[in-house]
């Protein structure tokens, strides 16, 4: 559905998203077994909507963007703010097959399919004071804090380039020495990451939503190895 009609206005009505997730009931018991999915976000989101009386964007850019002065970060609305440069991505029906190698323009997209797992619009500029939060933790109490950057599901990571682990825990990303997260949406990819120990900060970001999300598995990779060899 969200690549046969990526601007369906479907998409603001939550209760139509959460009719989606939970009509397939729970997979597991909690804590039993690690399973990425933006639903959980989605709910997030919509339990501190309701504890703040606030929408979740406003709760964002109160609590998150104006202490940070993160000024050219939006909480994204249906048309992106300009200048924004167009977003691209496989024209795809079955899974990750592309349809005779097309392309499409998904700069349209309807933003409100992600909500409070990704509703964002911002720049590499504003990403990077975000790196330096995730990397001095000013906003979280000390012990989620630690709680974050110790607690990784680790795998091995299928599209190696120099480092042989990936881990996903709350929230947070840890590839190789590395820690921060990754983002796709039909458009757009991007990735912001530090290394605690040299205090060093990564961003980078492409318009095409890439498989596997290439900014950060193949080539954020490589300027660690080039840039911080002993880290990657």
């Amino acid at each position: 559905m969200m690549y046969l009609w990526p601007t369906a206005a479907t998409w603001t009505n939550m209760a139509y998203q959460h009719s989606l997730a939970f009509a397939r009931g729970q997979l597991w018991p909690a804590g039993k077994v690690y399973y990425y999915c933006n639903t959980n976000f989605l709910v997030l989101g919509d339990i501190v909507e309701k504890i703040r009386e606030k929408t979740i964007g406003e709760v964002v850019e109160q609590d998150i963007l104006a202490p940070l002065g993160m000024t050219e970060t939006t909480w994204l609305p249906w048309v992106p703010p300009a200048p924004t440069m167009p977003g691209y991505g496989w024209d795809m029906l079955f899974g990750a097959m592309p349809i005779l190698g097309g392309i499409r323009n998904q700069t349209g997209f309807n933003p409100y399919a992600f909500k409070s797992s990704g509703q964002m619009s911002s720049t590499v500029k504003d990403m990077t004071k975000w790196a330096l939060e995730l990397c001095n933790s000013t906003l979280l109490e000390p012990e989620i804090n630690a709680l974050r950057q110790e607690r990784f599901s680790i795998m091995p990571l299928a599209m190696n380039e120099g480092i042989d682990k990936y881990g996903y825990g709350l929230g947070f990303v840890s590839m190789g020495n590395w820690l921060g997260h990754d983002g796709s949406v039909p458009g757009y990819s991007s990735v912001c990451m530090y290394d605690p120990e040299s205090e060093a900060t990564s961003v980078g970001v492409e318009n095409f939503q890439t498989p596997g999300i290439a900014i950060m598995s193949k080539l954020m990779p490589r300027i660690w190895n080039y840039l911080y060899p002993e880290r990657a």
